[in-house]
């Protein structure tokens, strides 16, 4: 039996399949800033996808993950919006004591300096505005970092800043990136070179010994969200941070969506999957096992060898409200392979 589709009908299933791309693509991406499901411009999708290409990449909503990596693998933290805990502090210690590589990059939020103080770093985001007015991108808030210093420059060659602040570098510190010697601090934000404030070269980009391992402090979250990823040389600076293994640390920046939680969570837990797999299973053979009859027999090419008194049984048992006349003309629409045309 052939199933009629009306205007209304499809019209319904049409928005029924719209709302469901809707809520999906909702479930599955995010607008909170430094976010790695968050495909606007200052989400950092875009440093997922390249960590995803190019190594083996762990989200990170908790802090857990630190306790089983270390050497060979960067950890990234964006701006974080609040202070870690004493416990957490110390899973991150046992990160660096493994030999693993800590970036953090804040600029005026007191989150990231708080993190460092703990870890035993000395070196500061100023939490100021640096500017230049010679060298920029779009505008003197938006300077070129030019002077890049080994082993960054070997790939690197600057870095494109947005409304960045500047370190306070410790005499220890590895200096890596560097703005021209025609920035300045505009320390009260009014845009202009005042009395008070020196042009200079200042530090973007500092990395500290930890034990085994690193701590690199980066002035400017935006050089690695999607809006800022393509300027020069923004991406290969992301690259050259990389090990082979890269840990994305969200666990004091941004929810992760609803979506993307729960297929980490399955990606990782055994236990999951195999629940998932058992509900795939249940489901599918529930769909099978509960078509009904005038579908599952719909098609003249859908063939079963059943004879015209057996389709009428089936007919009357699925519409019993129907008369007889109405049972046996369906029941003639719905052929036997076996049973030449004539006998109905």
């Amino acid at each position: 039996m052939r199933v009629s589709l009306s205007y209304p009908r499809i019209l319904a299933a049409v928005l029924f399949l719209s709302t469901l791309l809707g809520a999906g693509y909702a479930a599955s991406t995010s607008t909170a800033s430094f976010g790695s499901y968050n495909p606007n411009w200052d989400g950092s999708q875009g440093l997922r996808v390249l960590a995803d290409t190019h190594t083996e990449t762990t989200i990170a909503e908790t802090t857990t993950p630190y306790t089983t990596h270390g050497e060979n693998t960067t950890s990234f933290i964006l701006s974080p919006h609040d202070d870690y805990t004493p416990r957490q502090v110390d899973r991150i210690r046992g990160f660096l004591a493994r030999g693993g590589t800590l970036v953090v990059a804040s600029d005026f939020q007191p989150y990231a300096n708080h993190l460092l103080s703990r870890l035993g770093v000395a070196s500061r985001v100023d939490g100021r505005l640096v500017r230049d007015e010679h060298n920029y991108y779009r505008g003197p808030a938006l300077p070129i970092a030019s002077r890049v210093t080994a082993p960054l420059n070997e790939t690197v060659h600057q870095l494109t800043l947005n409304h960045a602040s500047m370190i306070q570098a410790d005499p220890n510190a590895s200096l890596l990136v560097s703005t021209s010697g025609y920035a300045y601090v505009d320390a009260n934000r009014n845009g202009e070179l005042d009395d008070t404030e020196t042009l200079d070269s200042y530090p973007v980009v500092v990395s500290e010994a930890v034990g085994p391992g690193r701590v690199v402090v980066v002035s400017d979250p935006s050089v690695f969200i999607n809006a800022m990823l393509d300027r020069p040389d923004n991406r290969r600076f992301a690259r050259a941070l990389f090990s082979e293994r890269v840990l994305l640390d969200y666990s004091h920046t941004s929810s992760v969506p609803v979506l993307a939680h729960v297929l980490l969570l399955v990606r990782d837990s055994r236990f999951f999957q195999l629940v998932l797999s058992v509900l795939v299973l249940g489901v599918g053979w529930g769909l099978v096992r509960g078509l009904p009859i005038s579908l599952r027999e719909s098609s003249e090419e859908s063939s079963v060898s059943l004879s015209f008194e057996e389709r009428c049984a089936l007919v009357r048992d699925e519409h019993p409200e129907w008369d007889a006349e109405r049972v046996e003309r369906v029941a003639r629409s719905i052929r036997s392979s076996t049973e030449p045309t004539g006998n109905d």
